[in-house]
């Protein structure tokens, strides 16, 4: 009997000392549980978990969990499934903040393009302009050379 209330412990997610606890029990009550369980013992915890099928845990026939019923019909139950219900909320909205985060990113990275593309232009640009410079620049010197060095001068 002990290693079934035991399997039930593990179903519920809950320890010795809490089960204990939750149906009034000492303790070290299911430490000390032997085949020799009193009814009373058997319907304070049937009483508190009435999911649990109370043939299965006297005898091992049967299914653990009462036929109609489910884990969800238990405090600690329920309290796993509210705890569950907000995880997943939670969980969702992360999923929505990574999505405006991942939403703002791509904005970003469009302005960033766009920034580029501008600077790359402006690049290409200031070449150009350079290069005309240089140009305008070489030919001022010609010119300065002409009229520093008059035509004839060098015969």
């Amino acid at each position: 009997m002990k290693e079934r209330l035991m399997e039930f412990l593990k179903y519920l997610g809950i320890g010795q000392n809490k089960f204990a606890e939750s149906v009034g029990l000492s303790r070290g009550y299911v430490n000390n549980i032997g085949d020799n369980i009193t009814m009373k013992s058997v319907n304070k915890i049937v009483q508190v978990y009435p999911e649990l099928n109370k043939n299965w845990l006297l005898t091992g026939e049967g299914e653990m969990l009462s036929g109609g019923q489910s884990g969800g019909s238990h405090p600690e139950a329920g309290r796993r499934d509210g705890e569950s219900q907000m995880l997943s909320a939670s969980l969702e909205h992360k999923f929505d903040e990574i999505l405006a985060i991942e939403k703002a990113n791509a904005e970003i990275n469009k302005t960033n393009a766009n920034s580029f593309n501008k600077v790359a232009d402006s690049h290409v640009s200031l070449t150009q302009s350079h290069n005309t410079l240089v140009q305008s620049h070489d030919k001022l010197i010609d010119i300065i050379k002409d009229i520093v060095a008059p035509k004839g001068a060098n015969n």
